[in-house]
């Protein structure tokens, strides 16, 4: 049996902060900590292009480029699914914090995140756990 697809996006940006991690929370469901954007592909829907609809139906953001899919991303999340990680970078996003009412169709449609930067640190928890894999996201841009 063929698992269903997901896409999980890691947006970052660059400050003078250093490189932060655009990350949200679910008012009505804080027990899952700190989330980045994520979903299930629609039928006959490719990869990049599920990423990139993700992103803007759950944090309203267009303006964002595709820089890799994450190696080594599937071995961290062992699920129902078939994940697949990004890194993705927004550029000229000036907001610190936002609010965003998901649009869509999925499971999520309706709810209200909120949305804000956090620096990539090595005890970053996404999902309640931590993400080995968040190191990745400080590589060089240029060399990826």
């Amino acid at each position: 049996m063929t698992r269903r697809q997901r896409v999980v996006a890691y947006i970052t940006r660059d400050t003078d902060r250093g490189r932060e991690l655009l990350v949200f929370e679910d008012p009505k469901h804080l027990h899952m900590g700190l989330q980045v954007p994520a979903g299930r592909l629609e039928a006959g829907e490719e990869l990049e292009p599920a990423l990139l609809r993700e992103i803007a139906e759950e944090s309203g953001l267009e303006n964002v480029r595709v820089v890799r899919e994450l190696p080594g991303f599937e071995s961290h999340y062992k699920n129902r699914y078939e994940n697949h990680g990004f890194h993705v970078v927004v550029d000229g996003e000036r907001r610190e914090e936002w609010d965003h009412v998901v649009v869509g169709a999925g499971d999520d449609a309706g709810l209200t995140f909120h949305y804000r930067w956090v620096p990539i640190e090595a005890d970053l928890h996404l999902f309640e756990r931590p993400h080995p894999v968040l190191y990745r996201l400080l590589e060089p841009i240029e060399q990826v």
